[in-house]
């Protein structure tokens, strides 16, 4: 099962893709299969970088005005022919999506 996880900040976007199933969860033994980030959302200079285990990051800067638009950039990564995330080869292979949520006062 890959468990996409997402955390979003007021400008910020981080994820990790995590191969996992019962057996691995009980022992602690998940896999993250890739990650990334993306900061300075909303500005003409967003940074962004993603990574699949095993192979070189992609880094790169470009405008990316809103958290739609960088949702879409994370999107194309992962179904780009050039992404070789382990049991990953499009959003087909994503079975559940989490979500970190913080609660102030």
């Amino acid at each position: 099962m890959n468990v996409f996880v997402l955390n979003t900040g007021s400008s910020s976007v981080k994820f990790q893709i995590i191969n996992t199933d019962l057996d691995l969860f009980e022992k602690d033994a998940d896999e993250m299969v890739a990650k990334g980030l993306i900061e300075r959302i909303g500005q003409k200079d967003a940074i962004f970088t993603f990574e699949a285990v095993g192979s070189a990051p992609v880094k790169g800067t470009e405008p990316i005005l809103d958290h739609r638009e960088a949702i879409l950039k994370i999107k194309d990564w992962v179904e780009s022919k050039d992404t070789k995330i382990k049991g990953v080869s499009g959003w087909k292979d994503i079975n559940a999506i989490g979500h970190r949520l913080v609660h102030g006062a």
